[in-house]
């Protein structure tokens, strides 16, 4: 053994160490316990979460694509003959979700969905009178972009959605319904006879899944 080593100096060493370290820790609890709240906001704001995130995103649901069209849906818009209009809808924007993109016309409806949210040539297109069915995908872009339906549960009755027409003209709508449906009841609902200017946006739901459809129904009001 070390006939220089001594315990004695040793604690003592110890001892000043931990007060050296602790002085200024004890110092900082003492401004948390005892100062005004903007100084614990500051301290706060200093020292910022890593881990935290997006409110309004999963990370736990992957990217993918899922089965959103029935072969019904995709056949009906295979066999459709689309005629395009000279100022038709362009851009879609919901802002209660932080929803906005493209309105894409055609009728493969699968690869025209990776592109934007699809009008479904069956249907008419928005600002006409009658039903415009919008479909999109909610997995295939994810959040931050927002040309996904990735948070069109979010939606509800009186939010408002506009649409632009390629002339720069914007149409304004109301939800008046958010309804979820199983996807053999989309064909029925999107060929409804309607006397007003009405939308429905149509995407799969829950999140992650394609068991049912979400629908939210909106109608013109200016």
């Amino acid at each position: 053994m070390n006939e220089n080593f001594n315990p004695i100096k040793l604690l003592f060493a110890t001892i000043g160490c931990l007060l050296v370290f602790s002085i200024p820790v004890i110092g900082i609890l003492a401004i948390w316990g005892f100062e005004p709240n903007e100084i614990k906001e500051q301290i706060t704001n200093f020292f910022p979460k890593s881990d935290e995130k997006d409110d309004n995103y999963n990370f736990e649901i992957p990217a993918g694509e899922d089965e959103l069209l029935t072969s019904t849906i995709i056949n009906e818009g295979k066999k459709a003959k689309v005629t395009q209009k000279e100022n038709p809808a362009s851009w879609l924007s919901i802002p209660s979700a932080d929803i906005e993109g493209e309105i894409v016309y055609g009728t493969d409806g699968e690869s025209l969905l990776r592109q934007g949210f699809w009008n479904h040539p069956i249907s008419i297109e928005p600002g006409e009178i009658g039903i415009s069915a919008i479909f999109g995908h909610r997995r295939y872009h994810l959040p931050p972009n927002k040309n996904t339906f990735y948070n069109l549960d979010m939606v509800k009755v009186d939010d408002r959605l506009e649409v632009k027409l390629k002339d720069g003209t914007w149409l304004e709508y109301k939800v008046v319904n958010v309804d979820v449906v199983d996807p053999d009841k989309v064909d029925s609902i999107i060929t409804e006879k309607s006397e007003s200017s009405i939308i429905k946006l149509i995407t799969c739901t829950p999140l992650g899944t394609d068991e049912k459809r979400l629908i939210v129904t909106a109608e013109r009001v200016m």
